[in-house]
């Protein structure tokens, strides 16, 4: 059985204003242990950003670019990778493009020379989304209005738990039920770095008190995942999108959420 730790049904969540508040950025912003920032950026077709922000991407980046065969993604590619280095930057107080990562066993992404911050980016059609913390993190967004077999694709990565969940869900709302449970357990995964086809079915991020519908409503979940505590909050990013972070619990009483935005 797990054992969460004695005060993680309590963790406090405070967000810096109301959490749909996005702030314009500063010229340089402090991460601190108990803290997680939220970044998004409207990224649109890509064309006006990628031509804004190619040149501060990496040799093997623009490799990766060149690879999509639609201008679209190939731009969008482009726009979301000059984001990610844009907010690192702005934490670390460093130059964008001098920026180097590197990736472990399972692809997850760091910062070379022991950059002490973690992060993660997930895009979604017209939009993008960056956690920046002191300990491990996960981010995930996925556009709401587009079509996919839910129940089906539940019938392969998730927990009977959550399977259950969805059914129970209402017609209208099952679709939103679906990808509130998808980025949460996609967050989770991608903070704890493991791949993400081998830990999806495995994984119940729905709380422990109940298998019903309703057990996943709440906004936030304290769940065990590869030996660790892990905090998963959801979270509204753009209207039309659904949106959740997950980071790792190493004794905070408390998670100070700040949202921030790049235009």
């Amino acid at each position: 059985m797990t054992v969460l730790p004695d005060n993680a049904s309590s963790i406090a969540l405070h967000f810096g204003a109301r959490d749909l508040d996005w702030n314009d950025h500063t010229a340089y912003v402090r991460v601190e242990h108990n803290e997680v920032h939220l970044w998004r950026f409207h990224v649109g077709d890509g064309s006006a950003a990628a031509k804004a922000g190619v040149q501060l991407l990496a040799a093997d980046e623009l490799h990766r670019a060149a690879r999509y065969r639609r201008p679209q993604d190939r731009d969008r590619f482009i726009a979301n990778r000059a984001f990610l280095r844009r907010v690192l930057a702005v934490h670390l107080g460093q130059p964008a493009e001098n920026l180097g990562f590197e990736y472990n066993e399972d692809g997850k992404p760091g910062i070379k020379d022991g950059a002490e911050i973690e992060f993660s980016l997930s895009h979604s059609h017209e939009v993008a989304f960056v956690a920046v913390s002191k300990v491990a993190v996960g981010a995930d967004i996925q556009q709401l209005d587009r079509h996919c077999e839910a129940l089906a694709i539940a019938e392969r990565f998730f927990t009977s738990a959550e399977i259950a969940a969805l059914k129970n869900s209402d017609v209208e709302n099952q679709r939103a039920e679906f990808f509130r449970i998808w980025t949460r357990k996609e967050s989770c995964v991608k903070a704890s770095g493991t791949r993400l086809e081998r830990a999806l079915n495995h994984l119940c991020v729905l709380s422990s008190s109940s298998s019903s519908s309703s057990s996943s409503s709440a906004r936030k979940c304290v769940i065990e995942n590869v030996g660790k505590t892990w905090l998963i909050q959801d979270q509204e990013v753009f209207p039309g999108y659904s949106g959740a972070f997950a980071v790792e619990l190493r004794g905070q009483s408390e998670i100070k959420v700040k949202c921030w935005q790049m235009t």
